[in-house]
């Protein structure tokens, strides 16, 4: 695979702990303003609104307020063009949070940090609302395409001893995939495209595999030397001693 675009593991914070998805917040956190660039053509931008400023003191606030002069919404816009976006979106997250791909379309949204799962880890969900929250969505254009609850890429949440469900997440632009590893060194493929999985791997149960066809290539070994040896014993015994003796 080749030009991966990684995303190590990341801690939660407090603040962020109070997102469920990109489009829905409950006592929003005072989310910054940024701009990232997206190889060498496009700029992604995040930009809240001007209200928003006043949580900040002026050494934070400053540069934010030139990012709002230069740019009027969130979204994607190419480097030298910083008045018409190629595409918007109508939310708005922290940098951790997302993933730009440098095809100028696609946007990954993922949850990054704690899902809830341990009592304390705020904001503390049931195990049903914890299942079904969305942990990954994809845009393409500024557009949602598909996403993906907790339970349909960690096999067995409830068995992550705190909560954080990946461990990285990289998307491949020349094989338009994405893949998604979890703590549980659960790997899955997708066409980020079309939300098509194109590969899944267990590692307990590859292991398991492995060292299920070790265990029976050793027993089969065993019996076959054993099956030897015992031939050749037989065949240097005296022939008095096999057929007994004659008086």
């Amino acid at each position: 695979m080749k030009n991966p675009q990684p995303v190590l593991i990341l801690l939660a914070v407090v603040g962020l702990l109070t997102t469920s998805s990109p489009a829905t917040a409950t006592k929003p956190a005072p989310y910054h303003s940024f701009v990232r660039p997206v190889g060498e053509k496009f700029v992604f931008v995040m930009r809240t609104d001007d209200g928003n400023l006043s949580h900040f003191i002026e050494e934070y606030a400053a540069p934010q307020r030139e990012i709002h002069k230069k740019y009027k919404a969130s979204g994607l816009y190419r480097v030298d063009d910083p008045v018409n976006p190629l595409w918007t979106v109508d939310w708005i997250d922290w940098p951790e949070n997302l993933l730009v791909l440098k095809d100028g379309v696609h946007l990954v949204w993922f949850r990054s940090g704690y899902l809830g799962l341990v009592s304390g880890s705020p904001p503390h969900l049931d195990r049903h609302e914890w299942l079904q929250a969305r942990v990954i969505e994809v845009y393409a254009n500024g557009k949602s395409i598909w996403s993906r609850q907790v339970d349909e890429v960690v096999p067995y949440p409830a068995l992550l001893p705190d909560g954080r469900w990946y461990q990285s997440i990289s998307a491949y632009t020349e094989e338009n995939t994405l893949e998604i590893r979890t703590r549980d060194s659960f790997t899955t493929v997708f066409d980020y495209r079309t939300g098509e999985i194109r590969s899944q791997t267990r590692p307990i149960e590859s292991r398991l595999r492995n060292d299920l066809g070790l265990i029976l290539t050793v027993a089969v070994s065993l019996v076959v030397t054993g099956l030897l040896l015992r031939r050749r014993v037989l065949k240097r015994r005296p022939t008095s001693m096999l057929a007994g003796t004659s008086h």
